[in-house]
């Protein structure tokens, strides 16, 4: 993170800004806005205040800003969305159910590695790939289910 900061020169809350600006998988964005005039909006206010500007006003003035009619109020959603970027709803790296999912990963990807010496193709491995899709849609359940 420290490398993103000194090459871009924007904290992590300045990242989590432009996501909601530019869109992403939580936040539609704001249409018609670039990457370059939202980065240029994003260090005009500042990491320590732009998340807060967002919470408390909205993207309508980013809008207003631009010259663009202001159709967009403020939004509930949005300190849902940074909250889900500031307080992730994920396992810790040390957790018994990470060693687990990665030591079956260890094992799938060494039984695959030993098929595939043994086996003379170009062709993809489509019973590994199913497996593989198999062992993530249970993984993701596990989560969801915590």
């Amino acid at each position: 993170m420290t490398d993103i900061e000194r090459k871009l020169g924007l904290g992590r809350d300045s990242l989590i800004a432009l996501s909601l600006l530019l869109g992403s998988d939580y936040y539609q964005g704001v249409h018609g806005l670039g990457p370059e005039s939202a980065c240029e909006i994003v260090k005009s206010i500042g990491d320590q205040f732009v998340l807060k500007k967002f919470d408390s006003e909205g993207l309508g003035w980013v809008k207003k800003r631009r010259g663009d009619k202001n159709n967009l109020g403020r939004d509930d959603n949005i300190l849902e969305v940074i909250n889900a970027y500031m307080k992730p709803k994920c396992h810790s790296a040390d957790s018994d159910i990470v060693h687990k999912i990665d030591s079956l990963y260890r094992l799938k990807y060494s039984q695959y590695t030993h098929h595939a010496e043994n086996v003379k193709t170009e062709s993809i491995d489509l019973g590994f790939l199913m497996h593989l899709i198999l062992f993530l849609l249970w993984f993701l359940t596990l989560i969801i289910q915590q």
